[in-house]
């Protein structure tokens, strides 16, 4: 009986630690619409310039992240092709993040 109970307590653990839906990674599709909607925060370049926080940039940034229900500009960045690296500059995708949630 006692290792019943500990089958079952492991197993609601990592029900509760694995959540489904976060398991699923961004997508080529996703991929292509942040890099459409934030293409001028993103370009290779020294030139910095972010995003305003209530513009379509942000707003793509925080959709994505709600329906992902975490962070999702390190996967977005990851699925930057050889065309996209030669205009973009992943470390400027990964910062979205940041740029669309800190006061500017």
């Amino acid at each position: 009986m006692f290792a019943l109970k500990v089958a079952v307590l492991l197993l609601l653990i990592t029900i509760i630690a694995v959540n489904p839906a976060t398991a699923w990674p961004c997508t080529a599709q996703e991929k292509d619409q942040i890099v459409g909607v934030c293409r001028i925060y993103i370009l290779k370049g020294a030139l910095v310039q972010l995003p305003p926080q209530t513009g379509p940039c942000c707003g793509a940034v925080r959709q994505l992240e709600k329906v992902h229900k975490s962070p999702q500009m390190n996967c977005i960045a990851s699925k930057l092709n050889a065309a996209d690296l030669q205009k973009y500059d992943p470390t400027k995708v990964r910062h979205l993040d940041e740029s669309c949630y800190q006061k500017h």
